[in-house]
């Protein structure tokens, strides 16, 4: 089996997931497991943690996501990296969207006296934002920096940033623990295609014009 075959069936199973948590987020307010996970990470009392957890969820609402994309684009730019600058503008934007629209078919109400952070909880857009930036930053770090080092520990960071936004999102009972879960498969499976498209078109037109050059 070729990689691109492999590449192709896993993709295929995530978004045959996706579809059936969308779902069955729409028949269910809960699923099993939500109510006793939301408690047992609720149930975490630490001044630090709580601090921790809005500093966190503050960085996944609309104004710091555009600051962020906006610096990270610079930065891209700065390295004269046009296609990579493109990239975490656009696909951001693709994701906000895609979890809108999903949001509004699926219509699950969230976890009670949330109602103020908006109606619709499935898929939480915080997590998505933070899978499909944090992605794109842990797929491109090796790509842009000369330092392999750096570019490791930018790699555990944004790893470690998507997990603690999902965790955030549900310990300020924002979103149940699907919801979450639903976030992490539609944030990976934009960051796949992007991916996809990246190795083998704009990597291998990069790779052609510097053998045409060579």
């Amino acid at each position: 089996m070729s990689v691109t075959r492999l590449y192709f069936g896993i993709y295929i199973f995530f978004f045959i997931l996706f579809g059936v948590l969308c779902y069955l987020a729409h028949e269910y307010a809960t699923f099993p497991g939500d109510v006793t996970i939301s408690t047992w990470i609720q149930g975490i009392d630490s001044s630090f943690f709580t601090q921790l957890m809005e500093a966190v969820s503050f960085l996944g609402r609309a104004v710091s996501v555009g600051i962020t994309i906006a610096l990270l684009a610079v930065g891209l730019l700065l390295f004269r990296r046009i296609r990579e600058a493109f990239i975490i503008i656009i696909l951001p934007a693709i994701a906000g969207l895609t979890n809108e629209l999903a949001k509004a078919l699926i219509d699950r109400p969230r976890p009670e006296g949330t109602l103020a952070m908006g109606i619709n909880s499935f898929p939480s857009g915080h997590t998505t934002y933070a899978t499909v930036i944090c992605g794109c930053i842990f797929f491109l770090a090796p790509r842009v920096l000369k330092w392999p080092l750096a570019a490791r520990l930018i790699q555990v960071l944004s790893v470690l940033f998507i997990a603690i936004m999902g965790i955030s999102r549900v310990f300020l009972e924002a979103h149940w623990p699907s919801d979450v879960l639903g976030s992490l498969i539609l944030g990976g499976l934009i960051l796949a295609t992007e991916i996809f498209i990246y190795r083998y078109y704009v990597e291998s037109a990069r790779i052609e014009s510097e053998v045409e050059n060579a």
